[in-house]
């Protein structure tokens, strides 16, 4: 039966998963275009970011910040710096996303001459998101593989979190079991409404790379 951990575990990762396909493929957005379709490029690059800030600061920031980041201090407290450094990266990107949101408006609003501090605000953003997400993957995840109890094969990566039963007696963590995860559909539906967008939106050339798939 699988732990809380490895439940944890794999449900943020899931969410790192969602966010680093939408990143990307932000990225790949910003680097075509508005070419002919400038409404639908505005609107699909309005919307990648609402999901990437909404999201993050909804649904995935709260669920480490609630379950993933005191389940790695309840066994490591040596990993506060880790955490602390994550935690503030949470406020950073939520903040940075915002101010991206405004430079969008405004290219669209003033015109060409905001498009270049838009683009390089972007990519940079991106960029860096990614990085983090690495950073995560590589650190807490590893850390918290340690208490997976039955096999070393880490989490299980595909079902989402519920509460029935996963969280140990006794545990800090369960604290955070009135967390409600009811939003995350609302952003799996606008996940699948901007997938649906950009393949209307973008057709790759023939030998090209295609988009990355936006799948959970």
């Amino acid at each position: 039966m699988q732990t809380f951990a490895s439940r944890t575990m794999g449900t943020v990762h899931k969410d790192h998963h969602s966010l680093a396909a939408m990143l990307g493929a932000l990225k790949m957005v910003i680097a075509r275009g508005p070419q002919e379709g400038t409404e639908e490029f505005f609107r699909i690059l309005r919307a990648m970011l609402f999901y990437v800030r909404e999201f993050s600061e909804q649904v995935h920031y709260p669920r480490e910040s609630d379950l993933y980041f005191p389940l790695v201090m309840e066994a490591l407290p040596n990993a506060s710096v880790s955490v602390q450094r994550n935690e503030q990266s949470h406020v950073n990107a939520v903040y940075e996303l915002g101010m991206l949101q405004r430079q969008l408006s405004a290219w669209q609003q003033y015109g060409a001459s905001q498009r270049q501090a838009f683009e390089t605000a972007a990519v940079d953003l991106c960029d860096r998101y990614m990085a983090h997400i690495e950073l995560e993957e590589a650190d807490l995840a590893a850390l918290l593989t340690e208490l997976v109890d039955d096999d070393a094969q880490g989490p299980e990566r595909d079902p989402s979190l519920v509460h029935a039963g996963l969280l140990p007696t006794g545990s800090q963590a369960e604290t955070a079991a009135s967390f409600a995860i009811d939003p995350e559909q609302e952003f799996d539906r606008l996940y699948i409404d901007i997938t649906h967008r950009l393949t209307r939106f973008v057709t790759p050339p023939s030998g090209s790379k295609p988009l990355p798939h936006l799948g959970g």
